[in-house]
């Protein structure tokens, strides 16, 4: 099997993709950046014995990271654990497309790996709004990678309002009965919530405006992608698309 590891803000998510490149099965850790690799390493191990996974299965690896500082921890773990060199994706590696991006060194590569895989398999001109800790929005067309735009996430705006006030709470996010909130609660969920998806409707037709001799495909992906569908007419949707992407990077990276 091979082991692909998407490390976020907030989230390590690992996941195990069988020989047909089928997702078999999905585990997270905590980012904790004061960690040690051995600390890391034992919750990997605990985790997949609880999942009947042997080490001596995994036979690749492949690492995305938007934290540079734990990058070397986990690749620390797949050589301790499994005997295995993971492939460290960036900008540098083979992601099949044609960066057009100035400044490509400060790219957070999860970016890149979403648009690599929807050019990969879908060769659509397409939208990929990841809704994470942050969210962000790219564009893939003909096999460039042109850049995107980024903005905070649910979580970053609503706990904005709960650590920048001395009054309004810290709220669930979940969708209200009506726009108009009755109670403090609401008003922040819908303003909150409805102001949000008001910003990617906004994006997305900014972008059609930009480019509009271009028919764009919608995809959503990420932490919220499920609870944000709802929401959107001719969008597809896809939570794992991102991890799908790294399997299919560490064949096209394989040395």
């Amino acid at each position: 099997m091979i082991l692909v590891s998407d490390i976020g803000n907030t989230n390590i998510v690992f996941a195990l993709f069988d020989s047909n490149s089928e997702l078999q099965k999905i585990f997270r850790l905590s980012t904790q950046k004061n960690r040690t690799s051995d600390e890391f390493a034992s919750d990997i191990f605990i985790q997949l014995s609880i999942l009947g996974v042997k080490l001596d299965e995994i036979e690749g690896g492949l690492i995305s990271s938007v934290v540079p500082s734990i990058t070397e921890s986990i690749s620390i773990c797949f050589r301790k654990l499994f005997k295995i060199k993971p492939h460290i994706f960036t900008y540098n590696s083979n992601s099949g497309l044609n960066i057009v991006y100035k400044t490509p060194e400060t790219l957070g590569v999860d970016r890149l790996v979403n648009c690599a895989y929807i050019w990969k398999y879908y060769k659509k001109a397409s939208i990929i709004i990841d809704a994470g800790t942050a969210t962000t929005v790219d564009i893939v067309i003909d096999g460039n990678y042109i850049g995107g735009m980024i903005t905070p996430g649910l979580l970053l705006m609503r706990d904005s309002l709960f650590f920048n006030t001395a009054s309004l709470p810290s709220i669930p996010i979940k969708y209200s009965d009506s726009v108009i909130g009755k109670t403090t609660v609401e008003s922040i969920q819908t303003g909150v919530i409805n102001g949000y998806i008001h910003l990617l409707r906004g994006l997305i037709n900014d972008i059609k405006n930009e480019y509009p001799n271009v028919e764009f495909d919608i995809w959503l992906t990420g932490g919220f992608s499920n609870f944000l569908k709802e929401r959107f007419i001719d969008i597809k949707s896809d939570i794992d698309l991102t991890l799908k992407g790294l399997n299919y990077l560490f064949y096209r990276n394989l040395e």
